[in-house]
């Protein structure tokens, strides 16, 4: 039995294909042809059917498909001709629903696709629930077969981010049809031919029996992962695949309705603890960075994975926070799916994807639109930043072409046995808020703002750092591709960029309070933002980022550590006809009564915030021990009563400082800001203040 779907994109009706090669109606039989409905069309009495007379437009032959699994690579004369090993699992990736096309459907390329390419490829169609099945028993799951054109963008697979789903899931590149052959007919499915011609003109022929996993291997491979059911929450640290490092737990939610996945909820938070040798720029690898978490169920049908929870709690430091903080994702997931469904009903919506899609094609023409204004040209940058014995190099390359933006990393070092290390999902992150404050940083975060911002990464360099690499300290590398942009930036839209942020700065500790409880957290402190023009640079404010200072009394109350003085640090922020944000000074000491193991993740000891446009660097940070200058990504322990001080760096300045207005001067002056001798020296003035200016600010 042949079955299709006919008629106009959206209205299609059920059909079957009769012995004569004709179009019969099965709408009188079922409403449309779904997973559930295939069996009443398999025992329709196809003669008695009505003829369908004329031409039709045939489109994907079943409805209501949950998702599309591709195995990549599984013909063996295809590897050989590739060059490429015989893999030894299925290569599996996933195409989006909307890539979905019918057979004879226009195929239509995206915006910047210079490499188009096409695989005829055989569809297999599950037909009832599949869950650990046996190879034997895997062909009993199969409703039918159909043809499949793989369409890709080659370019957008292999080199925009290394992640096949991104050249193989844009709109239309999924044309499947015309028909489904019920399982019946085919007698042997490794033993089908296959063609595809592309304009008339044959350009693939090929053979099932050429496949390096059979169908029935397949299906059994992918049934022993998971089926996305009601109540299920995945849940991975992966640091390639989420945020970077170990630490960012990502938590995910299906969201059903009627049956059918509409949407996600992701919650995304930082563990104090997941295990290894802790969060240290020291680790040489992955495996000393923790404990990875490959994608699974944390839960399933709403039951707790309790051998999971088990085993992360068997491997952190401080197991009930960590369970706790993961939980608190898991409630977030459930709160978000509860936002979306009132919303769904409030404006009776049944499929958020043509909504979805409006959003994003309207936050992509913005994007474009911004781009657009900046002057065409390429715009290189380069900067060192401190490792531990010899700085790194990053370089950029900026090329504006019209509403394009290509940014080329190419040239900058190579991945360190540090954990200074950086995934390509956090350069691509810090790429695109980048591109955001200098464009339109209004508009939503998603696929649309993206879109118009290539990434050329070489793999293995610093900034796309390849497993088993250790990347706990991303930030301490990831964070200066901001700054590294706006200076390349600089260049083309000097009046937009900021100058140089003293950058964060994170002190992780572990150790027991007073009373013996565990404790594994971090401190953090911010250097002065850069100033822009117009704009005195904010003082001890975290960027590029969205952190918030602990108050004390919480930190305190956390660790039994006491902050002992917290002040802006004078003369910090770099001079300007806007002035750079101030560092701060604060010390810690260890009231515990016990040793805490300390690890400094710090930057600005060595490069300074550059000032922009004639504007001053900044202040250099410090780490100090009990009166000894320490290394600011280095481990050390605190033993009680000892202190540790820091003295963060500020913001570069912007414009000439002796532009600095006479008013703006005496107001630094009289809040402590500035001393008399910056005045004098930096500013050429003498002060007119008198007590302020020789007492630190508060």
């Amino acid at each position: 039995m042949k079955l299709c779907r006919y008629g106009q994109p959206g209205h299609e009706k059920p059909g079957v294909i009769d012995s004569d090669g004709k179009l019969r109606d099965l709408s009188d039989v079922v409403s449309d042809l779904t997973a559930e409905t295939l069996a009443q069309a398999f025992a329709a009495d196809i003669d008695s059917l009505p003829l369908v007379e004329g031409e039709h437009r045939f489109g994907v032959p079943v409805a209501g498909i949950g998702k599309i699994v591709a195995i990549g690579l599984n013909y063996r004369d295809h590897a050989i001709e590739s060059n490429l090993p015989i893999p030894t699992e299925p290569m599996m990736f996933m195409k989006a629903l909307s890539s979905l096309n019918g057979p004879n459907d226009e195929v239509v390329l995206p915006k910047n696709s210079t490499h188009g390419d096409w695989e005829v490829e055989l569809g297999v169609v599950i037909g009832k629930r599949c869950k650990y099945v046996s190879e034997e028993d895997a062909l009993d799951y199969v409703a039918g077969y159909c043809t499949i054109n793989d369409v890709s963008e080659r370019h957008f697979q292999a080199k925009i981010s290394g992640q096949w789903t991104k050249g193989k899931s844009c709109d239309t590149f999924g044309p499947t049809g015309p028909w489904l052959v019920t399982r019946d007919e085919i007698e042997d499915v490794q033993n089908l031919d296959m063609w595809l011609d592309v304009n008339g003109k044959r350009m693939q022929t090929g053979n099932t029996n050429t496949m390096i996993f059979t169908v029935a291997q397949i299906i059994s491979h992918l049934s022993q992962l998971f089926t996305l059911e009601p109540g299920d929450v995945l849940f991975t640290n992966d640091a390639w695949i989420g945020t970077g490092h170990l630490w960012d737990v990502n938590v995910l939610r299906p969201v059903f309705y009627q049956k059918v996945i509409v949407g996600y909820t992701l919650s995304i938070s930082h563990l104090p603890d997941i295990g290894g040798r802790g969060l240290s720029a020291e680790n040489v690898d992955i495996y000393e960075d923790g404990l990875q978490i490959p994608i699974c169920k944390l839960f399933s049908k709403g039951r707790c994975n309790d051998e999971l929870v088990g085993l992360i709690r068997q491997n952190v430091r401080v197991s009930e926070q960590v369970i706790g903080d993961l939980m608190a994702n898991v409630t977030c997931t459930k709160v978000g799916e509860k936002l979306l469904l009132e919303f769904m009903q409030e404006y009776q919506l049944t499929d958020l994807r043509p909504l979805a899609q409006t959003i994003v094609n309207y936050t992509e023409q913005a994007m474009r639109t911004q781009i657009g204004e900046i002057p065409d040209g390429v715009y290189n940058n380069e900067i060192q930043v401190e490792a531990f014995d010899t700085p790194v190099t990053l370089k950029s390359s900026v090329r504006i072409s019209g509403d394009r933006l290509q940014i080329d990393y190419t040239g900058s070092s190579e991945q360190l046995r540090y954990g200074i290390n950086v995934p390509l999902c956090y350069t691509r992150a810090m790429s695109c808020y980048a591109v955001k404050c200098l464009t339109i940083p209004g508009i939503p975060n998603n696929e649309g703002s993206v879109q118009p911002v290539e990434l050329i990464v070489p793999p293995h360099c610093i900034l796309n750092a390849q497993p088993p690499a250790a990347t706990g300290a991303r930030l301490l590398v990831g964070h200066f591709v901001v700054p590294l942009l706006f200076g390349a930036f600089s260049k083309a839209v000097p009046d937009r960029v900021q100058a140089d942020p003293g950058m964060l700065n994170v002190i992780h500790m572990t150790g027991q309070r007073k009373d013996q409880r565990d404790f594994s957290t971090m401190f953090f402190s911010s250097g002065g933002l850069g100033a822009m023009n117009g704009l005195d640079g904010q003082s001890a404010t975290v960027a590029p980022a969205n952190m918030k200072t602990m108050p004390a009394e919480i930190w305190e109350s956390m660790t039994h550590l006491t902050l002992v003085e917290r002040r802006f640090r004078r003369d910090s922020g770099g001079a300007g006809e806007f002035r750079g944000g101030l560092g701060q000074t604060l010390t810690l000491r260890n009231d515990t009564g016990r040793p805490v193991y300390v690890a400094l993740l710090g930057s600005r000891t060595e490069f300074p915030a550059r000032g922009f446009s004639g504007g001053r660097d900044a202040a250099l940070r410090r780490f100090i021990i009990d009166g000894e200058v320490a290394h600011p990504k280095g481990r050390y322990v605190l033993h009680p009563g000892a202190r540790i001080t820091v003295e963060d760096s500020g913001g570069g300045g912007f414009g000439d400082p002796h532009a600095r207005s006479h008013d703006k001067i005496q107001s630094d002056i009289a809040a402590g800001f500035i001393s008399e001798t910056a005045v004098r020296e930096v500013y050429s003035l003498s002060s007119s203040a008198e007590s302020p200016a020789e007492s630190e600010p508060g």
